[in-house]
């Protein structure tokens, strides 16, 4: 079967992608090649043939397919969870930052939500507070308490630009990072380093379309409108 990856051309670490891949976006896909779509190309899903892997945010526009979550892709964030997976306990809070110059995306978060379930578990109790309806830019700053001694704390802004922080506080353990400071001063062939993640890093990683995930992503958006987690 085809692979087709949906993502923004400068979201990609080409240098760090050794596969063979093809723009799909005026032409076919040979079986041997992944083929790529820049999201801000204008496209219809059933225009794509092939399984199609795209953002967390686009994963409503498709009955079936796979679906990717940004922060699980970058390799700051994957050595964080390494980090937090080899310790000796899992006790601590976990802080993300995260801006965005996109518009408004509850699924962004929900999205971050399930990447954060699969290091921490499932979710006790999740609170969220929100700028007041017409303020620019929009803050979401949503609390979760995973039990244990394990709490998030996740700061939402959009319509900003896009940067993450993320800080873990275990027990005697602290790791942090701030994509700002780690940024190059030339970004190598226009990428967003260390924003930017590999077109095999979207294939490892990327989760299947299924009953399971829709409902557990629908779980999370009651959570952030107030209602249970479970």
């Amino acid at each position: 079967m085809k692979k087709v990856v949906v993502a923004k051309r400068d979201h990609v670490n080409w240098d760090a992608t050794f596969v063979s891949v093809k723009d799909v976006s005026s032409g076919g896909l040979a079986d041997e090649t992944i083929g790529f779509m820049d999201r801000d190309h204008e496209f219809e899903p059933s225009d794509l043939v092939g399984d199609l892997y795209v953002p967390v945010d686009l994963f409503r526009d498709l009955s079936a397919g796979f679906v990717y979550n940004d922060l699980a892709l970058y390799p700051f964030f994957q050595e964080i969870r390494q980090i937090i997976e080899q310790g000796t306990s899992r006790k601590g809070v976990f802080r993300l930052r995260r801006m965005f110059v996109d518009s408004v995306s509850d699924d962004r978060i929900t999205g971050d939500l399930v990447v954060l379930k699969g290091l921490f578990g499932e979710a006790k109790h999740i609170h969220v507070k929100r700028s007041r309806a017409g303020k620019t830019p929009v803050h979401v700053i949503v609390t979760v308490d995973y039990g244990e001694g394990t709490m998030a704390h996740l700061d939402y802004t959009f319509h900003a630009e896009d940067r993450v922080e993320v800080e873990w506080s275990g027990i005697g353990t602290i790791v942090e990072f701030s994509s700002e400071e780690s940024a190059p001063v030339t970004p190598l062939k226009n990428t967003r380093l260390p924003l930017s993640f590999s077109i095999e890093s979207v294939l490892e990683h990327a989760l299947e379309i299924d009953d399971a995930f829709v409902q557990e992503m629908d779980m999370f958006q009651r959570a952030l409108e107030g209602g249970q987690v479970k």
